[in-house]
């Protein structure tokens, strides 16, 4: 469905006259990835909009020191990544350093968050673990008629943005708006209503994309709110590559990004939204082996998905982003929600003089969830 800049469930107010029709008609062609992103449920409700997010618990912990082979019933301490309080005791763990031999351990006591005691090897196998590999938690396991103590529930993240408010002036002459022109564009202010719509919908998208916090201020004489665009959030997965490395194998660095998306809990990622020059070089990606289309009337050569084993993404090309730079994104996390009945509007204002004036006027931010399942990547060199 285009965007058109609305919450499902947002009333518009009467001081204004929408222009959601308009944005609706040109949001397939000025912001591709608007038109990509769900119509958010509800308006936001205040210009710092918060909302939370919670998590399951981990497939994965990451020991922070080695862990040295040893005998088979023995206890060691392993320090983790802060995650302890979300494991239980009696959990079966497999220490997944890339060797022959599968140790499965169990957690024999949690001493906090940072530090577990696994008895080692009780499959009858032990190896070792080097800092920064992964224990695989496999299940919990119970005693029989064992009491039930504790909470391994994670607290919810609070996450913010503030709404930022995009604006256009129009102004009008008296004159102007009774000349007939050629060609006829109907009434000037109308006309005009419609190129700043556009321009609009152009700001609101690069915003989306690259739009930075202006500090912690509300605003003020000296201070404007600012919403945080995707290109900010997207830190916990986020590369630089090589130009010359892209290009020669442009699908080995996209899969080696979706599997740390993908491990990550990432599975929903849909949209491959990449900047001019990568997208080139992904739709000439293998051009030896990919088939050609060609006809009377021309030669195609287009990448419109890609198909990896960790999810097929559609291929978009980014109009604001770097010309070296991508972005997988899940678009089902990601809302444009307006600031309730600030959605684009046309609006007269007091008229001083020959001459009709206004504006088109919003109010919006971005809302993203798990954005540490998501990713970007950008050029480390020309």
């Amino acid at each position: 469905m285009p965007f058109d800049g609305l919450a499902i469930y947002d009333q518009f107010p009467v001081i204004g006259e929408s222009v959601s029709d308009i944005i609706r008609l040109l949001s397939p062609t000025e912001t591709p990835l608007l038109d990509r992103l769900p119509a958010p449920d509800n308006p936001a409700t205040n210009v710092l909009h918060s909302w939370t997010e919670e998590e399951l618990g981990p497939d994965f912990v990451i020991n922070s020191t080695a862990i040295s082979s040893d005998t088979a019933g023995n206890q060691t301490p392993v320090r983790i990544n802060g995650l302890g309080n979300t494991l239980q005791v009696g959990m079966e763990v497999e220490l997944e350093g890339g060797v022959a031999t599968q140790e499965i351990s169990r957690i024999s006591s949690i001493l906090g968050a940072n530090t577990i005691v696994l008895r080692r090897g009780m499959n009858g196998s032990v190896s070792s673990l080097a800092a920064g590999g992964q224990l695989f938690i496999i299940s919990t396991a119970e005693e029989e008629g064992s009491d039930t103590v504790g909470d391994v529930s994670r607290p919810r993240t609070r996450r913010e943005n503030y709404t930022q408010i995009f604006k256009k002036p129009i102004k009008v002459s008296g004159s102007m708006r009774s000349v007939l022109s050629r060609p006829d564009v109907g009434d000037e202010f109308d006309h005009q209503v419609v190129n700043r719509a556009a321009e609009l919908l152009r700001d609101l998208e690069k915003s989306v994309v690259r739009g930075a916090l202006a500090g912690n201020s509300i605003g003020g004489d000296d201070a404007v709110r600012t919403m945080q665009g995707l290109r900010s959030w997207l830190t916990s997965i986020n590369s630089q590559i090589a130009n010359n490395s892209f290009t020669a194998n442009p699908l080995l660095y996209v899969n080696q990004l979706l599997q740390e998306a993908w491990n990550a809990g990432g599975t929903d990622l849909n949209v491959l939204y990449v900047g001019q020059d990568w997208k080139r070089d992904l739709s000439a990606t293998n051009e030896a082996r990919l088939q050609v289309a060609q006809t009377e009337r021309g030669i195609e050569r287009l990448a419109d998905f890609i198909i990896t084993d960790f999810g097929t993404l559609e291929l978009v090309l980014a109009r604001w982003l770097p010309r070296k730079h991508m972005m997988g994104l899940a678009t089902g996390r990601i809302f444009v929600r307006p600031l309730r009945g600030r959605s684009f509007f046309r609006e007269e204002i007091a008229k001083t003089g020959d001459s009709t004036k206004g504006h088109v006027i919003g109010e919006y931010t971005v809302e993203i969830h798990q954005p540490g399942k998501m990713f970007q990547a950008r050029t480390s060199s020309t």
